[in-house]
């Protein structure tokens, strides 16, 4: 019997999902994917957050699929993001933040569950589609929409005035706020 409550605790630890983290970008300019430009050594997943800000104000290169919970650019950073072609962004309910640098899509989709959030800084969207499954969120910075298409199903928020007039189509019961000119 005793032998059967150990193998279970045992089980119960090493079953114990991985906690999220606080990935940094750290290191020179590189690869998303590279976890040596990453605080603690490891490229961020899909329960982390990938966060770049003044400690490293390198360029970053996604050059594979990327899964992440949330991606946060901070008013410290000045480098620029980019997504090369035909790989895929997907961010999950943590959103997307953006407050200063630079980041330019490629050709694939760029798939956000939770939030878009642009204050500052330069986003300029995928050619293909990017789904923002949250609220929109545009109150300062340059969007620039790519010649893509923008899908919103949450509450969008846009006052940056002509940046995003084509190819948007919003499905939400709820409301829509555009301001500016």
């Amino acid at each position: 019997m005793k032998f059967i409550i150990a193998f279970l605790s045992l089980s119960a630890i090493f079953a114990a999902p991985a906690s999220a983290a606080l990935r940094t970008w750290s290191g020179t300019a590189g690869n998303f994917n590279d976890g040596t430009k990453w605080s603690g050594g490891v490229a961020p997943g899909s329960t982390d957050t990938a966060a770049f800000d003044a400690t490293s104000v390198t360029n970053c290169t996604i050059t594979a699929n990327a899964t992440v919970d949330k991606i946060r650019i901070s008013s410290g950073y000045t480098g620029t993001i980019t997504q090369n072609n035909t790989f895929t962004l997907t961010v999950g309910a943590g959103g997307f933040s953006q407050a200063a640098g630079t980041f330019t899509g490629g050709n694939a989709k760029i798939d956000l569950s939770g939030t878009f959030s642009l204050s500052g800084g330069t986003f300029t969207a995928t050619s293909d589609t990017i789904f923002i499954g949250g609220n929109m969120t545009v109150s300062g910075g340059t969007f620039t929409h790519n010649s893509g298409k923008i899908k919103v199903t949450g509450n969008p928020t846009i006052n940056t005035g002509a940046a995003i007039r084509n190819h948007l189509v919003i499905n939400t019961s709820g409301d829509v706020t555009v301001t500016g000119t």
